[in-house]
């Protein structure tokens, strides 16, 4: 095996593989890079058992070229180190070592794993892949993949549950919150509801060329998701995930319209002054009335609103961080809360927003 790399692409390569390299893991051959030199592709592989990423780089005939066949699994640290060179770096295996050499006055030795002992990658998808725009799979999934738990109390939880039908629907809660984005599909496909790892949507999310489409590929024990030259791999999450529809209301008591930019900056202002994050907040007939306080200090704003509907002297208190992150969310001049009740869930959206989602937050009993 003998191959040609500028330092670019194998700082490229490393960024969308370092998520999945697990240098502590109970499987030592994980802790490398399968590294296979075909006739038109060198395809890199890494995985943690239960996430694994393929990676083709192309010959382009100048700086990235191919010379001889082969196959082998060099160390995470054979990349890292390289990575450091300039210009282009030519890879060779020789016997069972990996000669790295950059010109004539470098040269750097690895000791390498044999390739048919890695794991092998792969699924055989059960339907037809689903196909998104970059900009349709990030709505999806940086509108959800944020509030997944983040213990593993109730390992679903970690994970986002997408719904394949009529529509697609991606849905994550960690029990005091919830997010939801649907997104129509051209034709109905075959009902199918799986439950993926946050972590894995995290990274495919910071990896993933968002100008190419993205396509879905769902089996029954794992997903892949392929866009340009790389594949990510997840095993699914294990477990019936909870029944969310019941959760979100269809029916207010009180709707209240604020502009986005002056609420967002008077939540992030008063979180800093709550021992807990939590603010409270009353709508009265003419202000929306915003508190908050500690041990040592409190804060109050107050702001008009655009329109309100429901009963004045109205109060709730709620998280400011899982508030804002919400917000975050929303791409819309103006937000609207919908409330059912002081102790009951209510909604944030924004205003004619294109893309359909439901953030949801359970209020904060405070006495």
């Amino acid at each position: 095996m003998k191959f040609t790399l500028t330092k670019d692409a194998i700082q490229q390569a490393m960024q969308k593989l370092r998520p999945v390299l697990n240098a502590k893991g109970t499987i030592p051959i994980l802790s490398g890079i399968k590294v296979e030199a075909l006739e038109d592709c060198i395809v890199l592989t890494a995985s943690n058992a239960s996430e694994s990423i393929i990676h083709r780089i192309l010959p382009n005939g100048e700086t990235t070229m191919i010379d001889t066949a082969g196959a082998a699994v060099l160390t995470k640290e054979a990349f890292e180190v390289t990575s450091k060179l300039s210009g282009e770096i030519t890879f060779e295996l020789i016997e069972k070592n990996l000669q790295v050499t950059q010109g004539k006055k470098t040269s750097l030795s690895f000791t390498t794993m044999a390739a048919e002992d890695y794991p092998k990658i792969g699924a055989n998808p059960k339907s037809a892949p689903i196909v998104l725009t970059g900009q349709k799979f990030s709505e999806l999934i940086s509108r959800t993949v944020f509030a997944v738990a983040k213990t593993e109390t109730r390992p679903v939880l970690t994970g986002v549950n997408l719904q394949v039908g009529e529509t697609l629907q991606a849905i994550s809660t960690d029990s005091h919150r919830l997010a939801k984005v649907t997104i129509p599909l051209e034709e109905k496909l075959e009902e199918v509801s799986v439950t993926i790892p946050g972590k894995m949507l995290d990274h495919a999310l910071k990896a993933f060329d968002l100008s190419k489409d993205i396509l879905l590929s769902i089996d029954t024990s794992q997903i892949a998701m392929a866009n340009g030259n790389t594949i990510y791999y997840s095993r699914l999450l294990e477990g019936n995930y909870p029944e969310t529809q019941r959760l979100i209301p269809t029916t207010f008591d009180g709707e209240l319209t604020v502009d986005a930019k002056e609420f967002t900056e008077s939540l992030q202002l008063l979180s800093t002054l709550s021992s807990e994050g939590v603010i409270k907040l009353e709508v009265d007939g003419l202000f929306v009335k915003l508190d908050s306080k500690n041990e040592t200090a409190k804060g109050h704003r107050e702001l008009s609103f655009i329109e309100y509907t429901g009963e004045a002297g109205f109060t709730v208190s709620f998280s400011s961080g899982f508030l804002l992150e919400a917000l975050k969310r929303i791409d819309s001049d103006a937000i609207k809360l919908n409330f059912c009740g002081a102790q009951r869930p209510f909604t944030v959206e924004g205003i004619n927003e294109k893309t359909k989602q439901v953030q949801l937050i359970l209020p904060v009993r405070t006495y």
